[in-house]
């Protein structure tokens, strides 16, 4: 057990940090901090807990870091990568006003101002919030505590998110007309044309495209966390699909897999691996410049709506909009919904339902309509039954 220089802090209290242990993802030593108002009080806490680390962590005095870093080596190994890191997160980064507290001290209110240091981020608060029920739920079943601080605890309603969109016609016309590369017009042409998400396209390989048979067959994705990239399954089992190659998609696709002598699609600059996030995001940089010089000059050239921002007439879209356009795109052309459900790798029909829903209601005409053609086809015939005064329609 290695031991940290002693210092002094500027409420003049000492201060000594003694390392307990390494994390097992990144090899960092984990520490643990005491202070004291006098050496003789500091020494008396270092003392005391390196006692009872020798004996075994006791209950009443484990810290919340101690027995969250336990819990989680004994729970959750067996998580998705991506989950296990967002316990990670939380654990390193999230517990700076608990983390040194016993368990069994910590009250509602401790859990109150932990999260709300991290006010305005609803994402980190709800993981925050989940993580630390857990923790407390175990601590109830290890009898260390009796009750759970988070009980009854409720975040403040998440902010509205802000509603993907679908391309307008002046935007589709700019895509098509850029001058772009192969790689990137096959890029945008996938993105537009099967609805995939960004890290599906990413780890597509040539034996995941079938030309012969115009078909597409999804069965991982590239995840990213920071530096690091891992290809993995999809999340659940409606994300393995099979897409049609359309018409508009197969010129561009045919083409670019021509070109390409490497097992992914795209790649890196190693020619081998697939790209990593920063490379990814470089290709997207360059999309979209050159979206935003064709949208300019058309403008210019009076081919463009009269109120648009010049400085980004693109108008700020990502990868993800593609996306959405596509199931507005099969929403507009009368696909069934499950239909829509499947090409997308929706999880359930709701959440295709719930695209659905935002969509310009401009057709409800169209549902009058065949309400009341429906209806006209029910009614006799007058011509047939003209002495008829009183008709009856059953729908």
């Amino acid at each position: 057990m290695a031991r940290k220089k002693r210092t002094k802090r500027a409420d003049g209290r000492f201060q000594e940090s003694i390392q307990i242990g390494r994390d097992p993802e990144t090899g960092k030593p984990i520490r643990k901090v005491f202070y004291g108002k006098t050496h003789a009080e500091l020494d008396k806490k270092v003392s005391d807990f390196k006692a009872e680390l020798a004996a075994g962590l006791k209950p009443n005095h484990i810290t919340f870091s101690e027995y969250g870093l336990k819990w989680f080596d004994l729970t959750k190994q067996e998580k998705a990568a991506n989950t296990k890191r967002m316990y990670e997160n939380v654990l390193r980064n999230h517990t700076n006003i608990i983390g040194d507290m016993a368990v069994k001290d910590i009250r509602k209110s401790d859990i109150l101002l932990q999260l709300n240091e991290s006010a305005g981020h609803y994402p980190t608060q709800e993981f925050m919030l989940t993580t630390f029920t857990q923790i407390f739920d175990c601590a109830i079943d290890d009898e260390i505590i009796l009750r759970n601080p988070t009980r009854n605890i409720k975040l403040p309603s998440e902010p509205p998110k802000q509603e993907r969109r679908q391309l307008t016609r002046f935007e589709l016309d700019c895509i098509a007309a850029a001058d772009l590369t192969l790689e990137e017009r096959c890029y945008i042409s996938l993105l537009l044309y099967t609805g995939m998400r960004r890290g599906e396209v990413f780890a597509l390989t040539k034996a995941d495209v079938n030309l012969r048979r115009k078909q597409i067959q999804v069965n991982k994705a590239v995840k990213y966390y920071g530096s690091s990239t891992e290809i993995s399954e999809p999340k659940s089992a409606s994300g393995f699909r099979e897409l049609p190659v359309l018409d508009a998609l197969l010129p561009d696709l045919k083409q670019y897999m021509k070109s390409i002598d490497t097992e992914y699609l795209f790649v890196g600059k190693d020619g081998t691996k697939v790209k990593n996030d920063y490379e990814t995001r470089v290709l997207w940089n360059s999309i979209y410049k050159k979206l935003n010089e064709t949208a300019i000059e058309r403008i210019k050239a009076g081919n463009g709506p009269d109120v648009i921002n010049l400085l980004d007439p693109m108008q700020g879209i990502s990868p993800h909009y593609f996306r959405h356009n596509f199931a507005t795109t099969l929403y507009y052309a009368g696909v069934d919904v499950k239909d829509a459900a499947r090409l997308l790798g929706h999880a359930s029909v709701n959440m295709t339902l719930g695209i659905y829903t935002h969509l310009d209601k401009s057709r409800s005409h169209e549902t009058t309509d065949k309400l009341n053609q429906f209806l006209s086809d029910q009614l006799p015939d007058q011509d047939n039954d003209s002495s008829s005064k009183t008709r009856s329609v059953i729908v």
